[in-house]
């Protein structure tokens, strides 16, 4: 996150000429971005379970969610519809999956079956044993990104009280981080380790 708009602004930037328009875009520039999109290829347990692990217990699946809200919310989010001069913005979409991408990305093709099975798929099993959560005993302390682009900040406090709330689950929210804020700072660590040793016994 913290360079993470350089890999989408820098690469943009450099196909264009000094001055003119741009008329065509090089074999060098075409291989860098093709690169920089190649994660989902070489990681693709990520485009496969993306999804389907937030789906919690029978009944639910994920049928391509992302892909369905997007649908939902207009031309406003069809890149389609922005490609002309003097339109509006395209809107990138994050860390979302979505079917297409085993028809576009070559070493995804194999896997387009096994992805729209575990789309489909309804007998999941809870994700998680809330009981056993909330009456844990450990102490918790977690940074939140206050306007994290990924991650809805009251989701987070939602996950707090599931374990108990305070005092045992201690929240460090600011709009200072954004979502890779331990990577991006590792020194805030310490802090949460820190608030992580509240019950400790405090020589005195």
């Amino acid at each position: 996150m913290k360079y993470g708009h350089r890999l989408v602004v820098v690469p943009i930037e450099q196909a264009r000429p000094a001055s003119g328009p741009v008329r065509t875009l090089s074999q060098n520039w075409l291989l860098a971005v093709e690169a920089a999109q190649q994660g989902f290829e070489t990681n693709p347990l990520y485009y496969l379970l993306h999804e389907p692990i937030y789906c919690d217990g029978p009944g639910v699946s994920s049928r391509w969610a992302a892909e369905r809200v997007q649908a939902s919310l207009g031309p406003a989010w069809d890149y389609t519809t922005r490609l002309e001069a003097g339109a509006e913005p395209v809107l990138l979409t994050g860390e979302m999956v979505f079917s297409w991408m085993a028809d576009d990305y070559a070493w995804l093709r194999p896997l387009k079956g096994a992805a729209n099975l575990l789309a489909a798929k309804e007998d999941w099993g809870h994700v998680y044993n809330r009981s056993a959560l909330a009456s844990g005993t450990s102490p918790v302390a977690a940074l939140v990104a206050y306007d994290d682009v990924y991650v809805e900040r009251t989701f987070s406090e939602e996950t707090a009280e599931l374990l108990g709330g305070f005092p045992r689950v201690r929240l460090w929210v600011s709009n200072y981080f954004q979502h890779s804020g331990i990577s991006d700072h590792p020194d805030a660590f310490l802090k949460l380790d820190e608030m992580g040793r509240w019950d400790e016994p405090q020589l005195v």
